[in-house]
């Protein structure tokens, strides 16, 4: 783990901000895309009817049926071109879809969407003409438009979230990378080392083989010294017995001495030569020491270089945490502003409610002018009549016009059964009247006549009250006309977003995987670095024992020195005694000079020889005492020694580094895993808030859909068909709700979901094949007199009893159900 300053530079001064991930662009209006069809189905709804519906039905349960069947084989990615944005730092290659499940929109299967949105009512899909209530339109527009920006800020916000964990990762990727250098270089420096440790270990196996054979010579020549000095005691003990005896044996033996001198002379010969070469493998051994030191310096700094490493990457651990607990603030801030915005929306529902009692009460007003009018219209059946069918015209503009509104509905129906029924009454009631009055009718034609002209002065005050309801109705038209195209240009804009954001989920999914890969590799290549280390303590195990043998004959090298010592001192006290004795001789020699006075010549040659003996010995003793030097060497052993132990303790502390190296790899691992909860955790809050964005939005004007209906000229046509439509309509909904919601709680126990957009594409293209179906409009208006068929589970009686369908994640009050059973529900209807 050697790295250089320049390296840990960079490595530190790496930028957080440069790090972002390809989806951090295009992120920003993800939420808000999945949430505008439902938005702009309130406004512009299709008037037309679809002839194909039953085709279109059967399509969806067979791409229902397809989905619940195939989705986890669906793992097939094609690579794609490099995206601009993601050019610099590309560490992984992003998928995309395979081409039969890009997602591709379509204008017309939007525009059916946003249609059947809005409801199955035949009034959404005449134009307006009358009903001023341009107001609470307008209130209505700003508040969606208030709270598409809070939805719009929180989405920003999360993207925002998003990007910096995404950056983190990218940051986290960087290290991995520098980890594996880090690694590569710990290698080659393992492979360095062990070669260098085979090179010593031969240096010290030949150094070995050589001591062995000096000792073996020196033990040769230590028996033939041995020998000989017996040899010579022998002699020189013959010389003091029969000195007087055997003068003349003394030439033979002084011959003997120069023989003997001789060989001594061959043998230190010899011994200087082995000095020399034992001079020669010391100066080797000392080069050897030189590199050993060099090495230990060298890897001491990189001891120090992976401290430094291992404490970076204890300070990037602790910013991670940190960054964990303001993810978890962030997090219990979100949810307050949630529950805020829960507050603001039950707010304009009680603003909506006090709306509907004012528009009550206007309703109650006309039912009163309309009734004093039909009191008062008592002469002719025709005008009679004609009054009543500006009063239906009045009474099926109001319905249109409280239809696009939220619960007005079911106050209009009750008000124009009312209506029906009174006009009705009052019809037969006045026909009876007419019948019996009309003996009376000619004492009364001048009363009739005044009662005419009151009648036509209020039909011109109607008349002039109508010219400005329909002067405001055009003025709300025209409004709508332009809120309308506004919204369908907001929806194409986040169609496109959806599209981009899908791709780059795609993107992240395999980078993802590729990343967890890397990871497995590095722990694999970690774990064989580990088993390298283990069989390297095994060689060292072994040095170590190598070491102790050449130790033992070291300290046998040194007895054998330690007693070549004792016997040269043994020689110099025989040689101090041999002068002894040639001293006696030669005392003996000069009162012996008459007699020996012929072999002077000859005890001077010996005499020389003796002192040529004396300066040998002299010689070999400096020899010993040179020998006696190699103390040094024994300490330059200890010192060797030293410095192995010193290396062992530097290798036991490599191993103690490798497994903190290790066990911080883990710790990272674990970080990434928690990261990665995090992420989904988020996703999954994303996910749930456009869903419940998706029920707010479609609960505004799905409940006008659920709880109007056009009046009894409209019932008559609807047949049991349609009914079925309208009721699969609402379980395709909920099954397309329920199928993302279940998508999302089993992603988060899987690791790698490499399916996941391809899931939710055709999620996508079942709720988009399938669309609802069209209002119908009605051919003939025409009034029948029965009762209301209960056969419309649409329009409920009372408040309390209409159903919460739209309700998706307060207090688990509807339970969603796997795609397969929604499936079969669907059939079975």
């Amino acid at each position: 783990m050697s790295f250089s300053k320049a390296k840990l530079k960079r490595f530190n001064d790496v930028d957080v901000a440069i790090c972002g991930s390809p989806a951090a662009s295009n992120s920003s209006a993800g939420s808000a895309g999945s949430a505008t069809p439902t938005a702009s189905s309130a406004a512009a709804a299709p008037p037309t009817v679809q002839p194909e519906r039953k085709e279109q039905i059967e399509k969806f349960f067979k791409d229902a049926v397809r989905f619940a069947s195939s989705s986890k084989e669906a793992k097939e990615f094609a690579i794609p071109k490099e995206d601009k944005k993601s050019k610099g730092l590309r560490l992984f290659r992003t998928p995309s879809l395979p081409q039969r499940l890009r997602f591709r929109p379509t204008p017309s299967h939007t525009d059916t969407a946003t249609g059947s949105g809005s409801g199955a009512s035949t009034a959404a899909s005449t134009p307006l003409h009358s009903a001023a209530t341009t107001p609470v339109k307008e209130a209505k527009s700003a508040s969606r438009l208030k709270g598409k920006e809070a939805l719009q800020y929180e989405i920003r916000h999360k993207n925002e979230l998003i990007e910096s964990q995404l950056s983190q990762l990218d940051v986290l990727r960087r290290h991995v990378d520098q980890l594996k250098e880090a690694e590569a270089k710990l290698r080659e420096e393992h492979e360095l080392a062990t070669s260098k440790t085979d090179r010593l270990i031969e240096a010290l196996t030949s150094e070995n083989l050589s001591h062995k054979a000096l000792n073996e010579q020196m033990g040769q020549e230590h028996a033939d010294l041995l020998e000989r000095l017996a040899a010579m005691e022998q002699q020189l003990q013959q010389q003091h017995d029969e000195h007087e005896r055997q003068v003349e044996a003394l030439v033979a033996e002084s011959e003997a001495l120069r023989l003997a001198n001789e060989l001594l002379q061959t043998a230190n010969e010899d011994r200087q030569k082995v000095e020399e070469q034992l001079q020669a493998q010391l100066s080797a051994l000392q080069a050897d020491v030189a590199q050993a030191r060099e090495h230990c310096s060298l890897e001491q700094a990189k001891t120090a270089e992976n401290i430094e490493l291992v404490e970076n990457l204890q300070k990037t651990n602790a910013s991670l945490l940190a960054d964990v607990v303001q993810l978890k603030q962030q997090i219990e801030q979100d949810a307050l502003s949630y529950g805020q915005e829960a507050k603001s929306c039950q707010a304009e529902l009680e603003c909506l409610k006090v709306e509907r009692n004012t528009l009550k009460n206007d309703l109650a007003n006309k039912c009163t002018l309309i009734r004093s009018l039909q009191d008062e219209l008592l002469d002719k059946n025709c005008e009679i009549d004609a009054h009543c069918d500006t009063i239906r015209q009045l009474c099926r503009e109001q319905a249109r016009h409280t239809e696009q509104q939220q619960a007005v509905a079911k106050v209009q129906q009750q008000v124009e059964s009312d209506l029906e029924s009174a006009v009705e009454r009052e019809k037969s009631y006045w026909r009876a009247e007419l019948d019996k009055r009309q003996k009376l009718a000619e004492n009364e034609l001048i009363k009739i006549e005044l009662e005419k002209q009151d009648v036509m002065v209020l039909l011109e005050t109607t008349n002039d009250m109508l010219r400005m309801r329909d002067e405001k109705l055009q003025k709300c038209e025209e409004q709508l006309r332009n809120g309308i195209d506004y919204y369908i240009q907001l929806s194409d804009a986040l169609q496109q977003q959806l599209v981009q954001l899908k791709q780059d989920m795609a993107k992240t999914i395999t980078e993802k995987y590729n990343y967890q890969l890397t990871l497995t590799n590095t722990r694999a290549t970690v774990n064989i670095l580990m088993e390298r280390l283990k069989k390297s303590d095994a060689d060292v195990e072994q040095y170590r024992a190598e070491l102790e043998s050449v130790q033992l004959a070291k300290g046998a090298l040194e007895q054998s020195y330690l007693v070549l010592q004792a016997d040269a001192e043994q020689l110099r006290q025989q040689l101090t005694e041999s002068q002894d004795a040639l001293n006696a001789l030669r005392s003996s020699s000069q009162t012996l000079q008459s007699e020996v006075s012929l072999k002077e010549s000859l005890l001077h040659e010996l005499l020389a020889g003796e002192a040529e003996t004396l300066a040998k010995f002299n010689q070999i003793a400096n020899s010993f005492q040179e020998r006696i030097d190699g103390d040094a060497q024994l300490a330059h052993y200890h010192e060797l020694r030293r410095k192995d132990e010193t290396r062992e303790a530097y290798m036991v502390d490599m191993k103690k580094a490798l497994d903190e190296f290790a066990t911080v790899l883990q710790f990272a691992q674990l970080e990434l895993d928690n990261k990665e909860q995090m992420l989904v955790k988020v996703r999954e809050e994303c996910e749930q808030l456009k869903l419940e964005n998706i029920a707010l939005k479609s609960k505004q004007p799905g409940s006008a859909s659920l709880l109007g209906t056009p009046g009894k000229a409209n019932r008559s046509n609807t047949t049991d068909l349609e009914k079925i439509e309208d009721l699969l309509c609402d379980s395709e909904l909920r099954s397309d709700c329920e199928k993302i919601t279940t998508w999302l709680l089993n992603s988060s126990d899987k690791c790698v979901r490499q399916d996941t957009t391809s899931e939710i594409n055709e999620l996508l293209s079942a709720g988009k094949s399938s669309p609802r179906p069209a209002p119908r409009t009605p051919k003939a208006p025409h009034t029948p007199r029965s009762p209301r068929t209960p056969h419309t589970p649409r329009t409920p009686r009372s408040a309390a009893s209409t159903p919460k369908k739209t309700v998706l994640f307060a207090g688990k009050e509807n339970v969603p159900s796997p795609p397969q059973k929604q499936v079969l529900k669907a059939r079975n209807i």
